[in-house]
């Protein structure tokens, strides 16, 4: 398994590994870095239009994982 910089910052990123699965872990952690590197006038247009991925509303802590997972 690839390391996962970005995701294992996540509190509690281990229940996204379990239940979404190694290979979608690795794709979330690539998202997460591609937002973290992206120019800031980028980010903003992004950002503005709503097209940020929620995992990365997560590693900014503006979600939880369980309200990422849906686990109640």
């Amino acid at each position: 398994m690839k390391r996962l910089d970005y995701l294992s910052e996540i509190t509690g990123y281990e229940k996204i590994v379990r239940v979404c699965g190694i290979r979608e872990t690795e794709r979330l952690n690539k998202e997460i870095r591609y937002y973290e590197h992206l120019p800031q006038k980028r980010f903003e247009a992004a950002y503005s239009s709503g097209t940020i991925p929620r995992i990365y509303a997560v590693y900014c802590g503006m979600y939880t994982v369980e309200e990422y997972l849906g686990i109640s």
